[in-house]
């Protein structure tokens, strides 16, 4: 009898350990499984955030409204989010919330991230290289330098501003050359065909401007864009009048000597020349106003004065040439891109429940 009571009482033990030890472990499934779809329909809410913050940027590139505005959407089988942008002309804050309902209740998380206009993050300093600045000489940057992460940066006793190498390495966008249809197409452009009095898309194989010689740009009844698919070499002048605006696209080596390209409004805005091979500026004449984007090719400065900004590669300054910064070239719109990118390093989530 004292065995079966021994028994019954061992039983009755484990199966009293079993039912804790199942309890316990049931709790704690139960507990995981909430946590597992809490943190899942957190995830969520911060998806529909961020999809949030994408709809606010496209929306300010496509209209590019003047003043503050809402904005809100969904996606099937997520939830909605609600969008605020507070914008000028050159930045945005962009303030998005992602709502899901969970039940009876409601999960939202919400970010915040900063925009700027693309033209005033780029054209933000005198001299840009993406792996590298040098200068050389009695070469002079008046004005900031900005490198991307590991480039070689030049001497500060050479520049009169801030040098800045980036964090991480630059990523510049690229700019493609025209497609057409032309307004105009030529095999050469050359001083014979000045003065160029109407705006307008020009291409041409090559640019040749002799030794003394120039070609007049003097449209003002709309800007000038010309595509030169192949080699430009400028030994005498190219004048800019006041009034014009040009657009040069080079898809080879571009060489500046002689007098160089005139921008008589003294504007840097007003002259623009997009680079996709090498660019060299060699005349101690060069008075040249305007700026260069060229992010994947080499810029050398030997001589003159550069006022605006220049964008490449590597981009070398020597000789007695100098670079120096117009805050004008903030002005400048780059075609094909958009106008608003995202600050870097300013997505901040700033609400959480």
């Amino acid at each position: 009898m004292n065995n079966k009571g021994y028994i019954l009482f061992i039983g009755l033990w484990i199966a009293t350990v079993l039912f804790i030890f199942l309890t316990i472990l049931t709790t704690k499934v139960f507990i995981q499984r909430r946590q597992v779809d809490y943190s899942y329909h957190r995830e969520k809410a911060f998806a529909l955030a961020e999809s949030g913050v994408d709809a606010g940027l496209a929306t300010l590139n496509q209209i590019s409204p003047s003043s503050p505005f809402t904005l809100s959407g969904s996606i099937e089988g997520m939830g909605t989010f609600t969008v605020e942008v507070v914008n000028s002309t050159t930045e945005a804050t962009i303030t998005s919330t992602g709502i899901v309902n969970r039940g009876s209740t409601q999960i939202r998380r919400t970010v915040r991230v900063q925009a700027i206009d693309l033209a005033a993050l780029i054209f933000d300093a005198a001299v840009i290289g993406v792996t590298g600045v040098k200068v050389s000489g009695t070469g002079y940057i008046d004005g900031d330098v900005v490198v991307g992460s590991g480039g070689e940066t030049p001497d500060p006793d050479k520049v009169s501003g801030e040098i800045r190498e980036l964090d991480i390495p630059m990523e510049l966008p690229k700019v493609p050359p025209p497609s057409g249809p032309f307004d105009f197409e030529d095999d050469k452009l050359t001083e014979d065909d000045s003065p160029i009095s109407s705006g307008g898309t020009y291409r041409f194989g090559s640019m040749q401007i002799s030794s003394n010689k120039v070609l007049e740009i003097t449209a003002t009844d709309a800007p000038v864009i010309i595509y030169i698919d192949g080699n430009v070499n400028i030994n005498g002048e190219v004048r800019i009048a006041s009034g014009s605006t040009v657009t040069l696209y080079v898809s080879g080596n571009t060489s500046i000597a002689g007098q160089g390209i005139v921008n008589e409004s003294g504007d840097p805005s007003k002259f623009v020349l997009y680079g996709y091979s090498k660019c060299d500026f060699t005349s101690e004449n060069i008075n040249f106003y305007g700026a260069v984007y060229a992010p994947e090719i080499s810029i050398k400065v030997t001589g003159g004065l550069i006022q605006g900004c220049l964008v490449g590669n590597t981009v070398s300054v020597g000789g007695g040439g100098e670079v120096r910064y117009d805050p004008r070239v903030k002005n400048i719109h780059i075609p094909d891109v958009p106008k608003f990118v995202f600050a870097p390093g300013s997505w901040e989530e700033i609400k959480n429940f």
